[in-house]
């Protein structure tokens, strides 16, 4: 039976689910899932690495310097050569909450960290990212760092183990940067996202639907879709639904064939008074104050339109 690897029985405490060490590979790594990201940096020697998702297997060999995210839920294992070492780091998505949108704003953060991963293993191989020996040197450097405050628990070691996290992040962000996206990489996204707001005005009506179910449709794992989803989009998935709701509930307040009660319903909203203030915020007026001015005739002085968005990138 394969094994699952849980994280609260490696993190060192729950306030820093994060874990860094280097990892000598002498033998084969059966194959296992975990319930948190890792992040491998490919320290010396080659193996053959297996990456399971579902039905799918993608078997690639490793060199120095190649860089790759595995996504909670994926299982992999390693069929190593001689001198094969990796560095392992292992997190979960609460240790980057806190500086969520600095590390956003981090060019080829969120490339590195959400999309490839998630499209290799849901659409085949993607380019990797590979650093120069000088780069591999610096990134081993700031994530040296982290293990030796994680291992030594000195007074503030949180705060310093965290810092070289963030170091070894954004070095590996520039790289990927300056690398560029490839553009198979950039089609893979535009699809997978057209299928998520494909679905989403398929089901936006149903007031159960959550983004997790918008991530699987889309192929993608909850853990990073809203991540993915920003990325392409410029707005979190849950503000485009409820942009698309809005949409749908003025053109059926136009129509005048339903009460207000009965359009919050038809467009997943089950609390009519939380569709009222979710209107009035996204038009200016109240649905009741719609419905008079599009049914009379009268030209609005309010907002006419909501977008859910910006278009997809062509």
């Amino acid at each position: 039976m394969e094994a699952t690897i849980h994280g609260r029985d490696l993190f060192p405490c729950p306030e820093l689910p994060l874990l860094v060490r280097r990892y000598e590979v002498a033998r084969e790594v059966a194959l296992h899932g975990h319930d948190f990201t890792e992040l491998v940096v490919v320290a010396a020697g080659t193996a053959e690495h297996e990456v399971v998702r579902g039905r799918r297997r993608l078997l690639q060999r490793v060199a120095p310097g190649e860089v790759f995210v595995l996504a909670p839920g994926e299982r992999h294992r390693y069929l190593p050569r001689r001198g094969f070492a990796v560095w392992n780091v292992l997190f979960t998505h609460a240790l980057l909450a806190p500086d969520a949108d600095a590390l956003r704003a981090v060019p080829g953060l969120s490339d590195l960290l959400a999309t490839e991963p998630l499209f290799r293993a849901e659409r085949g191989p993607a380019p990797r990212l590979r650093l120069d020996p000088p780069r591999l040197a610096a990134v081993g450097e700031a994530l040296a760092l982290a293990a030796d405050e994680i291992a030594g628990a000195r007074p503030g070691w949180r705060l310093a183990a965290r810092a070289s996290f963030h170091r070894a992040l954004v070095l590996l962000a520039r790289a990927w940067a300056e690398v560029g996206r490839p553009p198979a990489l950039a089609a893979a996204q535009e699809a997978a996202i057209a299928a998520a707001i494909a679905f989403m005005e398929r089901r936006h009506g149903d007031e159960d639907l959550a983004v997790a179910d918008v991530a699987a449709a889309a192929g993608l794992s909850p853990h990073w879709f809203s991540a993915v989803f920003v990325n392409a989009t410029g707005v979190p998935p849950w503000q485009w639904l409820t942009a698309l709701r809005i949409g749908r509930a003025q053109r059926l307040l136009a129509a005048g064939r339903l009460g207000v009660t009965a359009v919050a319903l038809e467009v997943g909203f089950a609390d009519p008074s939380y569709f009222a203030r979710v209107f009035r915020a996204q038009t200016g007026c109240s649905p009741r104050a719609w419905r008079a001015q599009k049914g009379g005739g009268k030209s609005a002085s309010h907002r006419t339109d909501v977008r859910a968005g910006p278009p997809l990138p062509r």
